[in-house]
């Protein structure tokens, strides 16, 4: 028995306990009463039923393993013991079985850090690691973006391009099952053609039933409230029918404008059908790109075609602007071409612009035709900077016909064919000055009510008559 030392002070206490003990010897200890104290054994050890206590932490020798990693009931909040240095290290990540579920969804106090988000193994590889959504743009449990994604790995989110919390990606971002990303709003729907040729003219198909349908805004479609389907350059095989554009209000536009939404099929093309719609961006290749009878309202803007291409024998209204075709277009058979035609041509070609005994009496910028333009057809209507080479304006201009600025180096132009008198007016016009092996041309007579002046004709006289 050790000496009871709790008489004296504590410094002696400390004194005695360590120099004293009832044999003298020093490898005894005992406490202030005497009491001899036996040192914790190993079989006291804390053991595993205290680990993870407040008071005693996990270090990071001893992380959760790869088994227990974020079970629902150790979820990592904001007061875990797990650090953030050590959350989720390269050796506990989360499995693609257990990727985000909504019970463990990462929110914003989550000690995840965004360095260690979603890492390349992660269930969601269509965002890419160097881009992983932080703590202010989290994917709810009500928008995960799952394998199937509509975001691919092409169009992973970028740090400047980043979905807000309040676009988190929503059913009317799916992707379209022909292939590609189908983007949608209110109104507009965008087809991809990142399919084969057939598949991209079935997107196109599905995209302009959608456009049908729309109600953009909540309302009905009208000028005002129109729908665009903007189409990605490529080509497009319509393998059964022609793709007909039947719904007024829904417009076809190309993503770039130009002329690169191609049919590429043999037979089936582009059929315009419907009095109020805006076309950009089409090419038939050497199909006619239809267009029926009296469509007041279309806009045509950048297409192109075949021979009979933008009517043949209907009447073709409405307005097309830098558009070309072959022969027998623009009302070229004997339709009547009563339009607005600005930078339209037909190269090398024959018999357009209401020619073959039809009717020209649209208004016409620009426009140029190799052989009768409007040829057989009595000119009624306005030409400004139009030109031919051959039997332009053939059968020369009635009362309303204007002809401005106009050149024709050819023969038989102006109605001298007939000849038949000009009854309209030409100005500043010139006919047959130039041409291997064309016979100088002159203007015809000029009838009651006619102007013909500051025209120049192959003998290069400049002619002022008015009648």
């Amino acid at each position: 028995m050790a000496t009871d030392l709790s008489g004296l002070y504590i410094s002696q206490s400390f004194q005695n306990l360590v120099q004293r003990s009832a044999s003298g010897a020093f490898n005894i200890l005992a406490t202030a009463t005497g009491t001899e104290f036996i040192p914790v054994s190993a079989s006291y050890a804390i053991s595993a039923s205290y680990a993870l206590t407040t008071e005693l932490q996990v270090s990071a020798s001893y992380a959760v393993s790869a088994s227990y990693a974020l079970s629902s009931s150790q979820a990592d909040n904001s007061n875990t013991s797990i650090s953030a240095s050590h959350a989720l290290n390269a050796d506990v990540a989360v499995s693609a079985s257990y990727a985000l579920s909504s019970s463990q969804a990462d929110n914003s106090n989550t000690s995840i850090s965004a360095s260690h988000a979603l890492n390349s193994d992660s269930a969601l590889t269509s965002i890419s690691s160097s881009h992983a959504l932080n703590a202010d743009v989290a994917i709810s449990s009500s928008h995960a973006v799952n394998s199937d994604s509509a975001i691919s790995s092409s169009h992973a989110l970028n740090a400047d391009n980043a979905i807000s919390s309040s676009y988190a990606v929503t059913a009317s971002y799916a992707e379209n099952s022909v292939g590609g990303t189908q983007l949608a709003g209110e109104n507009y729907i965008y087809v991809s053609g990142s399919g084969t040729e057939a598949q991209n003219a079935t997107e196109l198909t599905a995209a302009l039933a959608v456009g049908v349908a729309a109600t953009p805004n909540g309302l009905a479609k009208s000028t005002t409230n129109r729908f665009t389907v903007v189409v990605a350059p490529g080509n497009y095989d319509f393998t059964a029918a022609d793709l007909d554009w039947n719904t007024d209000y829904v417009d076809f536009r190309s993503l770039t404008g130009e002329k690169d939404v191609y049919f590429s099929n043999a037979t089936y093309t582009f059929q315009l059908n419907t009095n109020d719609a805006k076309i950009t961006g089409i090419d038939t290749g050497t199909k006619a790109f239809k267009v029926a009878t009296n469509l007041a309202n279309v806009i045509v803007n950048n297409c192109k075609g075949g021979n009979d291409s933008f009517g043949t024998n209907q009447t073709i209204s409405g307005t097309y602007i830098d558009c070309e075709a072959g022969g027998t277009s623009f009302a070229g058979n004997g339709g009547t071409a009563s339009g607005t035609f600005i930078n339209c041509k037909s190269p090398a070609q024959n018999l357009c612009f209401g020619a073959l005994f039809g009717a020209s009496t649209g208004v016409f910028e620009n426009c140029s035709v190799d052989l009768n333009f409007s040829g057989y057809s009595t000119a009624q209507g306005s030409y400004t900077r139009c030109s031919g080479l051959n039997e332009f304006l053939r059968n020369g201009l009635g009362v309303s016909g204007r002809a401005y600025n106009c050149i024709a180096v050819g023969n038989n132009n102006y109605g001298q064919a007939g000849p038949t008198n000009i009854l309209g007016q030409v100005l500043n016009c010139i006919t047959g000055t130039a041409g291997t092996g064309v016979t100088a041309d002159l203007f015809p007579g000029v009838g009651a009510g006619g102007k013909l002046v500051n025209s120049i004709d192959g003998l290069f006289t400049v002619n002022n008559i008015v009648r």
